[in-house]
Formats: structure tokens, C-alpha cells, sequence
């Protein structure tokens, strides 16, 4: 069974290029090449029988690495991990550096744009457009629902996660802790790696891997007391 690879996702000359050493960023507009120094020396692909801590139950850890003939792979089979644009130490903390924290639901995901000078060098991000369910807290008005970008594919078109942030699908729901991208407006990122917590058959998943800003072993019922304490509410309009 062909395993998730470990990817890096470095900067040469101001092009992402990506390859199996190292590590890459959380943000793709200016990525950092290695996850403890620049230059680090390369090392063979890690692989792992394992899925993103927050894929769906269920979600096959085996992917083929290969993307269709022509086209972009259906599901991730990259792992790459690299410097957080963000370490929050408190879901008080994640908030306050946040444009907007809701409740949503996710209605539909897309290939997005690509990133990169040549056909060779690109990124492709995936539009994820949410649904605005409650605003817990928001800088601006809220709009019905989200664009939010991420990690997606490499040129190949094969598929990859950055920092455990497992691809977002139609109807996932929960809370989402998000900031407004300097390079699209209107485009919205995770505030971090962690800004993300799915809530689905009683259960909790928190994106990335580190999960200690979030209150550990909680049903919905607490997650929902967490955010809201955390948040404070400061909306300013939109939906509710």
C-alpha cells in the first residue's frame, strides 16, 4: 500500500518548487524552507500509514500519490510541514488575531487559482466557500458565507496538506478561526495551523498538530462554551 509522503515545499529564488526533504510553510505567498534552519540538508521521503489527525473517520491513509492523467488527485497524499505563520497560545489569544471567528458549514469546494511564475512551479490552492452559520466574532461585516483558501495541489497535481490541516469537504462543520489574506482581498486563511475544529457525530476534530490552545477531550456542548468565552462576541453586522 503506497503510503503519505512527507514533502517539503521550499523557496528558491522566489519560486515555490516542491520536493521530498525538509519542510515548507503554512503561508504559500512567503515560504520558509525548513521547519528548524534555512538550507537544512535533505533527507529521504518519510512516509506514514497514517492519516491527517483531522480526516474524517473513515479517510483512507493510503492514497496513491499519482494524480489522475491530466487532471488534480482527489485526495492528499503529501504531508509537508513547515514554519506556523501563527502559535497561539490560548483560544483567547487565536481570536484576538482573528478577522473572524463563526460557526459554519462548508457548501462547496473547488480547484482555486495557482501560484508560481511557470506551469512547472506552481501551488494550486482549493476554494473552500463556508457558510456563515454565527458570527462569534468579526472585525467587519460578515457576509453569508466565506471564500477560504487552502493548501491544495503541486504542479504534478498531486494532492498535499501543510501542517496536518486536512482538505475541507462538503458539509463539514464546526468552528473556524479565520484572517483576511494581504495578497486576495475578500479571500480569507486559517488565523493557524489549529484554527480549525469540525464537529461531527459527537465528536471534535481540531486541525493541525498542535491541539493545546483548544480544551482537550470536550464534546460540542463545551467546544461551543470554549469559543464563545474565547471570543467574546464583537460582531459588527452580517449574519448571525
Amino acid at each position: 500500500m503506497t503510503g503519505i509522503r512527507t514533502c517539503a515545499i521550499g523557496l528558491l529564488a522566489g519560486v515555490l518548487l516542491a520536493g521530498c526533504s525538509g519542510s515548507g510553510s503554512t503561508d504559500s505567498t512567503s515560504p520558509q524552507k525548513g521547519s528548524s534552519s534555512a538550507g537544512a540538508a535533505a533527507s529521504a521521503p518519510s512516509l506514514s500509514p497514517a492519516a491527517a489527525p483531522d480526516a474524517a473517520p473513515g479517510a483512507s491513509a493510503g492514497a496513491s500519490a499519482a494524480a489522475p492523467a491530466g487532471g488534480l488527485a482527489a485526495a492528499p497524499s503529501v504531508r509537508a510541514f513547515g514554519k506556523e505563520v501563527l502559535a497561539p497560545e490560548s483560544l483567547a489569544a487565536m481570536a484576538s488575531a482573528s478577522d473572524l471567528v463563526f460557526r459554519g458549514t462548508v457548501t462547496a469546494v473547488a480547484p482555486g487559482r495557482a501560484v508560481g511564475p511557470s506551469a512547472s512551479e506552481q501551488i494550486r490552492f482549493r476554494e473552500v466557500t463556508i457558510r456563515v452559520d454565527e458570527v462569534v466574532r468579526s472585525t467587519a461585516s460578515t457576509p453569508a458565507s466565506v471564500l477560504v483558501e487552502e493548501e491544495g495541489w503541486l504542479a504534478s497535481g498531486v494532492g498535499y496538506t501543510m501542517n496536518d490541516i486536512g482538505w475541507s469537504a462538503v458539509g463539514d462543520t464546526g468552528y473556524f478561526f479565520l484572517h483576511q489574506k494581504s495578497d486576495r482581498p475578500g479571500a480569507y486563511r486559517l488565523t493557524a495551523s489549529n484554527g480549525r475544529a469540525l464537529i461531527a457525530g459527537g465528536a471534535v476534530r481540531v486541525s493541525g498538530e498542535d491541539h493545546s490552545p483548544w480544551p482537550q477531550g470536550v464534546g460540542p456542548d463545551q467546544l461551543d462554551r470554549a469559543v464563545r468565552a474565547a471570543a467574546k462576541p464583537t460582531t459588527t453586522g452580517g449574519a448571525r
